[in-house]
């Protein structure tokens, strides 16, 4: 019975450490848009959250790369430690702003 419960928690540790980041937390940020800010929650290598800029409001979805990159179509960056950097573009006028971002 002792080797079955060895054997189980050696089989589960693995998923565990898998399902934890060193990124995971609230984030918040700015971009350099005028009263722009990030939220967002990470999770394992999961990003959710939403930019707002006043009248203009998107997600912000996708998945944290083993480097730490992120590439969530119009938001692109790096993760670094409990800080984020990266590039807001916009799609409708195809201009791109510095975004950054710290783990609260």
């Amino acid at each position: 019975m002792a080797k079955i419960v060895v054997l189980l928690v050696a089989l589960l540790m693995p998923n565990a450490a898998l399902a934890e980041s060193r990124f995971d937390g609230k984030w918040h940020g700015e971009s350099c848009a005028s009263g722009a800010t990030l939220e967002f929650i990470v999770a394992g290598d999961t990003v959710n959250g939403q930019y707002s800029s006043g009248i203009d409001h998107s997600r912000i979805n996708g998945k944290i790369a083993a480097d730490g990159s992120f590439d969530g179509g119009w938001l692109t960056g790096k993760f670094n430690g409990k800080s984020f950097i990266g590039t807001f573009t916009r799609a409708t006028k195809g201009t791109a702003c510095r975004v950054t971002a710290d783990l609260q």
